[in-house]
């Protein structure tokens, strides 16, 4: 029968803890039953200069066929301020740079355009953020992460979106919308139950525009051939 439609998702922590809890890639998951392989490429940690040195690894050449949609959420890692955190921060016109060399490597594979979704990093609330960092020991008074500069890599990766015609799924403003940003966060930067459904509510759209037309795979067993 060849190889089911995939759909990947690549990304840092935010992509690699999709299924735990209520998380937002088993959501994804769960809708695409039977229709797709959904593959999870998310790596702790990771910035976009980390992610354009695996492009080969991660989203090799055989894995990128048949794709019925990419999931691309980067931007978190990214933000970081560079005198509290130089080895995950990533300057903004670099990391601009970095994103379109993701969608270069994908529509060199043959994934058009279109099938790319790209989603903003979320707002950060610095407050949870630090408290998290006194836990894990770091020796500092405020956050690493800014809601001010997390914004403009959201901006930026909109801008890069819209240019070069893909997806863009505005987690930034959908979380700034909320009534407190606190209900949807596990610490600060990554979220929680509630803010995974948010996510799989702002993502699920977009999937089943890019799905609805895929059959289900195998026969139903009750019009099952014997």
């Amino acid at each position: 029968m060849g190889t089911w439609p995939r759909v990947i998702l690549f990304g840092d922590s935010l992509t690699q803890q999709g299924y735990d809890g209520l998380g937002w890639s088993a959501r994804l998951s769960s809708l695409l039953q039977r229709k797709c392989d959904v593959i999870n490429r998310g790596y702790s940690g990771y910035n976009t200069n980390f992610a354009v040195k695996v492009l080969d690894q991660a989203l090799d050449q055989s894995l990128l066929q048949n794709v019925a949609a990419i999931t691309i959420f980067f931007g978190a890692n990214d933000a970081s301020l560079e005198d509290m955190n130089k080895w995950q921060h990533v300057p903004l016109n670099d990391y601009e740079d970095n994103l379109k060399k993701i969608i270069k490597h994908c529509v060199e594979y043959g994934v058009s355009k279109e099938k790319l979704i790209f989603i903003s990093p979320p707002p950060v609330d610095e407050t949870l953020w630090l408290k998290k960092m006194k836990e894990k020991g770091l020796p500092y008074d405020t956050s690493d992460r800014k809601l001010k500069v997390t914004e403009k890599y959201a901006e930026v990766c909109k801008k890069v979106v819209n240019s070069a015609g893909c997806k863009y799924i505005d987690l930034w403003n959908a979380l700034m919308n909320t009534a407190d940003l606190k209900n949807y966060l596990s610490d600060g930067l990554h979220l929680n139950d509630a803010g995974s459904l948010l996510l799989a509510d702002c993502i699920t759209p977009v999937i089943q525009e890019l799905t609805s037309h895929l059959p289900m795979q195998l026969p139903a067993w009750d019009v099952f051939d014997l």
